[in-house]
């Protein structure tokens, strides 16, 4: 799947009850649950994560639901920052959190792979459905409903590791 583990823990969280499966059940080589353990992170602190994960992907998108929102993408993100002290990008960069149904990381998974090495520019056939775009400190969040698309880099391999910007 050309979306690598660091990508989805950066960029990425499951909005639908398949998209949680695909993303949070594995365990094997390869996987989001590997890549944590890899890390050192406590497997029970994994669990909550994967479990805040779960809650929020079956909530409906709306405005007295956005606080799972912003909770789910803070979580992971913060946790593998504060363990590990490796930000995903610049200090001063706001960083952006994509809530994803199956169907679109999938349509991710296969449109990367003909990017090698490039830039591109993905609009999915259907449009993201929440992105929350945090500052570094978590100061400030912002919530955008429906994003048409993303720009991102592809490293040789085929797999998403940059987001370049909201489109």
């Amino acid at each position: 799947m050309p979306v690598s583990p660091d990508f989805i823990v950066k960029h990425i969280r499951p909005y639908g009850e398949a998209a949680y499966e695909k993303i949070c059940e594995p365990r094997g080589e390869g996987s989001l649950y590997r890549w944590f353990i890899d890390r050192e992170i406590d497997p029970c602190l994994i669990d909550s994560v994967f479990s805040a994960w779960k809650i929020t992907a079956e909530q409906i998108i709306n405005k007295d639901n956005y606080k799972f929102f912003i909770y789910s993408a803070c979580l992971a993100t913060k946790t593998a920052w504060e363990r590990k002290n490796a930000r995903p990008h610049n200090n001063q960069e706001s960083h952006s959190v994509f809530f994803m149904t199956e169907e679109l990381i999938k349509e991710l998974s296969y449109k990367s792979s003909f990017y090698k090495g490039e830039e591109f520019l993905f609009f999915p056939n259907k449009e993201i459905p929440v992105v929350i775009s945090l500052e570094p400190d978590f100061s400030d969040v912002e919530i955008r409903l429906n994003v048409e698309g993303v720009s991102l880099q592809v490293d040789e391999k085929g797999y998403c590791h940059h987001l370049l910007r909201i489109l």
